[in-house]
């Protein structure tokens, strides 16, 4: 991964879990000036809150408790106490005040700078999460780097390599279900 990343950026951790990706990225990959962990589980929040304070990392690697999908939208989080990496998010109709955030209008209105690297393990939100970084973000911002888990039981997950490779992206490694892509032509 860290010869893949050409530019200094910040790396996104979407679906952050305990934190390791972000941490990692920020521990091992000199061009990652930050880390952003996304997560919306309270007991993986304590876990990542955890991880950046035993690693003093209070200033390079930023929690942010939001869930992020293609489309602004109200949601109810699904736990799975047995396996709370698989938690997933729902949003029909729901009533309530949680609502997602998209990648884009995070980055356009926080941030505006490269990304080196993005990670996302969003339970069935990646393809929409890349269908809306492709048209909203500047292409200059996108990552040099894309690792995303491919969960064959979620609907649109044959989608995904395609709207990657259409973005100049190739695939290059797989651990598991996450699969990892470098992009290979700059627009």
């Amino acid at each position: 991964l860290s010869r893949k990343i050409k530019v200094k950026g910040i790396f996104i951790d979407l679906g952050s879990h305990s934190g390791f990706y972000a941490l990692l990225a920020k521990s091992l990959i000199t061009k990652v000036s930050f880390s952003y962990a996304f997560e919306i589980d309270s007991i993986a929040i304590n876990w990542i809150k955890t991880n950046i304070s035993i690693n003093n990392y209070e200033r390079k690697v930023f929690l942010i408790n939001k869930a992020v999908s293609g489309k602004i939208t109200n949601f109810k989080l699904i736990v799975n106490n047995k396996n709370r990496g698989s938690n997933f998010i729902t949003s029909a109709n729901y009533r309530n005040k949680n609502k997602t955030i998209t990648l884009s209008s995070w980055f356009n209105k926080k941030i505006n700078t490269k990304i080196s690297a993005i990670k996302l393990d969003i339970e069935g939100q990646e393809f929409d999460v890349l269908c809306d970084m492709f048209e909203n973000i500047k292409n200059n911002f996108w990552p040099d780097v894309i690792i995303v888990e491919i969960n064959h039981n979620f609907k649109k997950a044959k989608n995904i390599s395609k709207i990657l490779e259409k973005n100049y992206y190739k695939f290059v490694a797989k651990e598991n279900q996450n699969y990892a892509y470098e992009k290979i032509f700059k627009k």
